[in-house]
């Protein structure tokens, strides 16, 4: 029985768009890190400007999420829902900001624990900024082991249709 000719074109637009799939959900797990930590330092850096401005801090949140948009704006309703609770900073950044780290929460702890929760937060606001100027790298390693796999894969894909599958026609 023959081989439809048009099964080699099946093949290699599947094995393409494998290929291109694949590349991409190297791309989003190699930049998901970095889009969290910008994501804090946004949070973190409305938390301190409003702290540095003494103003309540609830309200000063729900006003800061209306003029940001996205992922920004519902962590920051969050944040300001969970203070308007009474809960302490600290337990709010916890329980609203999955992508808090460790550092922002330990200086936020801290600064809560020694009445100085404003001086805390811009401690982990610069020290945001500077982990975020130390890491502003491209994700070759990454890049480059999604482009080797895909130019295996056409490699493999260019063998099929070339030396193998004209074998069974």
């Amino acid at each position: 029985m023959p081989i439809d000719p048009y099964f080699n074109i099946v093949i290699v637009g599947t094995m393409l768009l494998i290929a291109v799939g694949l590349v991409y959900l190297v791309w989003l797990a190699a930049t998901r890190q970095r889009r969290g930590r910008h994501l804090e330092q946004q949070v973190v850096g409305q938390i301190a400007t409003l702290l540095n401005q003494h103003l309540p801090l609830d309200q000063g949140l729900k006003a800061a999420a209306l003029a940001e948009h996205g992922l920004v704006r519902q962590r920051l309703e969050r944040i300001a829902g969970a203070v308007a609770e009474g809960r302490p900073l600290p337990s709010a950044l916890r329980s609203a900001l999955p992508e808090c780290s460790g550092t922002t929460y330990s200086l936020a702890d801290f600064g809560r624990r020694t009445q100085s929760l404003p001086h805390a937060m811009n401690l982990a606001d610069h020290w945001l900024a500077e982990r975020s100027r130390r890491v502003e790298v491209t994700p070759r390693g990454s890049m480059l082991y999604a482009l080797m796999v895909l130019a295996g894969l056409l490699f493999i894909l260019f063998l099929m249709t070339i030396l193998i599958v004209p074998k069974f026609e």
